[in-house]
């Protein structure tokens, strides 16, 4: 990658305002779909129009880069943030520096561009995102929403009450965000429900899922496993539905004794969930090396109730997933043919694992039918085609409601 010349001003089609807390590329073992989706739409999109990201450092600040002939990488003067605990100071002073620092530079950064012309500015996350969206509005730039979080639109908390502070804040930005973005960009239609039932214009939202890499998510056979593996792939979080897991794991030592579960990620519950004889604990690796121990299981099983990358990452490794059922869920994949549903229940989950162990045809036809789904519906090619037309759209429109 070459050193970008600041001297030279270039024409800029679309500029990217990232997340304070997550470098792009992502550079750390800790999993960041943000990023991940940031940088893989941006080198399509960028087949077409020219592209800058703006995004903070990780560890050791460098210049800013080129990736292609239409996509830049600015790294503004703040560190991505390595949180190595949540905790309320820890996230007030996530806040304030990221409004107090990126927010502000990712905003002049902007107003650098303002001789420009036919700009969109997309924004990513509703905190790091406030003052690029004043300042946009204000010369004249459109503006795309994205919102890939389902808090605070739906709650997506399975066993604990949400912090009401803390929803109040988020809600109160994520309005100011909604209303004020020329387009909205969701990730799921619960998302956009959500934000329906809180007053969004409906006409302003779109559904454009994430994507996935076929050729590096792939199958990759292992027949020498005396165990049936079970795995997960994700943060053990409450969020992901880490207590529902816990319980899941927990109880099917007792009833499944020949099952062991494979956990890949990091979270509260790891240590709950070390402590179990039937778990074989990875933690977060490598993304490179993320499809090696997908392909180490036999299914995997999702508690998380919204639609996540790494339920695409598992599918398009041909591994058969039982995930927690939902509206997003069954509008997208087949029960039995392309997914395998279960209800908020610790039974209903083990249930279908005996069911699809027991069951070697069961796991070939979901295997290929969800492998088949992915390269069709869900990779990163088809996703950018979207996120290309959302933005021709905007391009083109003049105030007028347009169908998607």
């Amino acid at each position: 990658m070459e050193n970008i010349n600041r001297k030279n001003k270039e024409k800029i089609g679309i500029i990217i305002i990232g997340s304070s807390l997550f470098e792009v590329p992502y550079l750390r073992n800790i999993p960041s779909g943000f990023s991940e989706i940031i940088y893989k739409t941006s080198n399509y999109v960028s087949k077409k129009y020219d592209v800058i990201i703006i995004s903070p450092f990780y560890y050791k600040y460098k210049n800013d880069v080129i990736i292609n002939k239409n996509l830049k990488i600015y790294y503004v003067y703040h560190p991505a943030i390595h949180r190595q605990k949540i905790s309320i100071i820890n996230i007030v002073m996530e806040l304030l520096s990221s409004i107090l620092s990126f927010s502000t530079q990712s905003a002049l950064k902007i107003l650098s561009f303002r001789s420009q012309q036919n700009k969109v500015v997309i924004i990513y996350d509703k905190i790091s995102g406030i003052f690029p969206l004043i300042i946009a509005k204000i010369i004249g730039f459109k503006v795309i929403y994205s919102e890939g979080n389902p808090f605070p639109w739906y709650l997506p908390y399975l066993n604990k009450k949400y912090n009401k502070i803390s929803w109040g804040i988020n809600i109160f930005l994520g309005k100011i965000m909604c209303k004020n973005a020329d387009i909205i960009r969701a990730q799921s239609i619960c998302i956009k429900e959500g934000m329906i039932h809180q007053g969004i214009e409906k006409e302003k939202i779109f559904v454009i899922p994430v994507g996935v890499d076929p050729i590096f998510f792939k199958p990759s056979y292992n027949k020498d496993k005396s165990s049936f593996i079970v795995g997960y792939l994700g943060r053990l979080t409450e969020e992901k539905g880490g207590p529902l897991l816990y319980e899941i794991v927990k109880e099917s030592s007792l009833k499944l004794p020949q099952v062991k579960f494979l956990i890949i990620g990091l979270g509260p519950y790891k240590d709950k969930l070390e402590k179990l004889n039937n778990v074989i604990f990875i933690g977060n690796v490598q993304r490179k090396e993320l499809p090696q121990f997908i392909n180490m299981a036999d299914i995997f099983i999702s508690t998380y109730y919204d639609f996540a990358l790494a339920d695409l990452e598992i599918l398009s490794c041909g591994k058969p997933l039982i995930k927690l059922d939902s509206p997003e869920i069954n509008y997208i994949f087949k029960n039995k043919e392309e997914i395998l549903y279960a209800k908020n229940d610790i039974n209903s989950f083990l249930k279908i694992i005996t069911e699809v162990m027991n069951d070697q045809k069961l796991i070939e036809k979901i295997s290929h039918s969800a492998r088949d789904k992915i390269l069709k519906d869900f990779t990163w090619e088809k996703i950018s085609e979207k996120w290309i037309e959302l933005i021709d759209i905007l391009l083109k429109r003049n105030n007028k409601k347009t169908e998607f």
